[in-house]
């Protein structure tokens, strides 16, 4: 079925490949003469802060399509019954906005860092100031199994979220009348 579940994770797998196999090196963003002159295990560090900074900020951009195409439909809409949609989306989606709102930080720390030099002496003080919020992702993980369990509840018991689930986004009938339609 092109819409499924596994079809949709399919397509977003791909994409990602896409996305990782185009990513830049830090190599190719500084000027050469500073690749050449940089000792080849300090190429590698460098290599690897500049791949934690841009995977933070791809974590960042996941976070941000879980709020914007499933928090926000799901508890703004009828697709889930009010008397259990505030359940629903503590048990599913947890502390989410904290978690984003913590990597926001972290992201910006990084990037601040990364800005002031071509090579980045160091972020190990930016991530000891950071170890003591991860609390959230603990508390998230730690949730994981009882959210599935939730969610795999109300996909099998409610057709329209187990519709909203395969498709990845909403039909908003308020436009028919405007004489357009609209996805969310």
């Amino acid at each position: 079925r092109p819409h499924s579940v596994d079809t949709r994770e399919k397509r977003v797998t791909a994409y990602i490949y896409e996305v990782e196999k185009h990513q830049q090196l830090w190599s190719q963003t500084i000027d050469d003469y500073i690749v050449l002159s940089t000792p080849a295990n300090e190429r590698k560090r460098q290599e690897t802060i500049f791949e934690l900074i841009y995977t933070e900020e791809n974590f960042l951009n996941d976070l941000d399509y879980v709020i914007k195409m499933w928090m926000e439909p799901l508890k703004n809409s009828d697709i889930i019954p009010i008397q259990r949609r505030e359940r629903f989306l503590d048990k599913v989606f947890s502390n989410l906005i904290d978690i984003r709102n913590i990597s926001t930080a972290l992201t910006l720390a990084l990037r601040a860092r990364q800005s002031q030099h071509p090579i980045v002496s160091q972020i190990s003080d930016i991530m000891e100031r950071f170890t003591t919020e991860f609390e959230p992702f603990v508390y998230y993980g730690a949730r994981q199994h009882q959210a599935k369990h939730v969610y795999e509840h109300e996909r099998y018991n409610n057709p329209k979220f187990a519709l909203f689930a395969e498709v990845g986004f909403f039909y908003d009938k308020s436009w028919e009348e405007g004489g357009g339609d609209r996805c969310r």
